[in-house]
């Protein structure tokens, strides 16, 4: 399964997400104003590299994309200039991350990277992860996505009870990922809203063994994101290697600006914004924000789901986001 080739139109919870990312990079500046290069799979539109150069001003931005043809459409829809396009595989980033670093002269730069796995290969991705984070310094930012789909560890057969579907996706997620599994994991986690969490423990597994020869530094979570990404349910977590003397600091400067800082590694926030018309999007905004959502849900002359109660969380969630909510127009050129 690749994202690369999904219209953006289809994935508004993905583009809210992103914007997310950027604002929580700039916080990240604000605490600790840095120069930064920005790393990551941009797909054919390079949506990230341009969200990353327009409102945090980088130009130190660099494109790894396997797929010919996407590096070819990248090429062509190249803007802005700085963006270098890469054909080379994220592993290949990884591997030989010290040499992209020398022959970008990248030394002196704060890193940013996005590491954006769409098929659910998590075994080679969190080993990839931990051996990046063992190749970075104090103050890079790695952001991982990875995918939490169920049906990606088996769909029910024929005859095959619940109970059997989901004991099966969890001995396929232990021979998938092995060591990175947490040890409380339950066949009764092989579901859409808990296998998130799960994948999260892997990551905190993953980015602890990748921090551990350092001393100096522990690998602080500063968003956790679940959302649905076309036909698949996304997991994306962002980390700052941080100095264990400013941890304390960095943690209580974040938590009065950023409101997404999680709790814990058990803490994903999901993301579901529904799809709205124009009419519906303008009738909800002439009345936000607001302080009492379900007066403002009794009084819309329509539901945004079958059940009450979703439809109420559907509308508490655009308000959270409706700001960030993208908007797509047809123009005849």
């Amino acid at each position: 399964m690749s994202g690369g080739n999904v219209t953006y139109q289809l994935r508004p919870n993905k583009h809210v997400e992103r914007l997310l990312f950027v604002e929580l990079v700039e916080k990240i500046d604000a605490y600790k104003p840095s120069t930064f290069a920005y790393v990551s799979m941009g797909g054919p539109q390079l949506e990230d590299h341009k969200l990353f150069h327009q409102e945090l001003g980088i130009t130190n931005l660099y494109s790894f994309e396997e797929d010919e043809i996407i590096y070819q459409r990248q090429k062509f829809n190249q803007r802005p200039s700085c963006v270098t396009c890469i054909p080379r595989t994220i592993s290949d980033f990884v591997v030989d991350f010290e040499n992209f670093v020398d022959e970008n002269s990248l030394m002196d730069k704060c890193l940013v990277i996005w590491l954006d796995y769409a098929s659910p290969k998590r075994r080679e991705q969190l080993i990839e992860f931990e051996t990046l984070l063992d190749k970075l310094s104090p103050n890079d930012v790695v952001k991982i996505t990875l995918n939490a789909n169920p049906a990606t560890l088996g769909e029910a057969q024929r005859g095959e009870t619940q109970e059997d579907l989901l004991a099966r996706r969890l001995t396929n997620l232990r021979e998938q990922i092995g060591e990175y599994l947490l040890p409380d994991a339950t066949a009764e986690d092989m579901i859409v809203r808990r296998l998130p969490s799960i994948l999260s423990g892997a990551i905190e597994i993953a980015a602890e063994k990748g921090t551990s020869k350092d001393h100096r530094i522990t690998p602080v979570l500063l968003s956790q994101f679940s959302y649905q990404d076309s036909d698949h349910i996304m997991l994306t977590a962002t980390i700052r290697l941080t100095i264990k003397s400013e941890e304390d600091d960095f943690r209580k400067n974040m938590k009065n600006k950023w409101e997404y800082l999680p709790d814990s590694w058990r803490d994903v926030r999901h993301i579901n914004i529904p799809a709205l018309s124009a009419k519906e999007r303008l009738e909800i905004d002439s009345k936000l924000p607001a302080a009492d959502f379900e007066a403002l849900h009794e009084k819309l002359p329509f539901r945004l789901h079958t059940d009450n109660q979703k439809s109420l969380e559907m509308l508490r969630e655009y308000a959270r986001h409706y700001r960030r909510y993208p908007s797509y127009f047809q123009v005849v050129l």
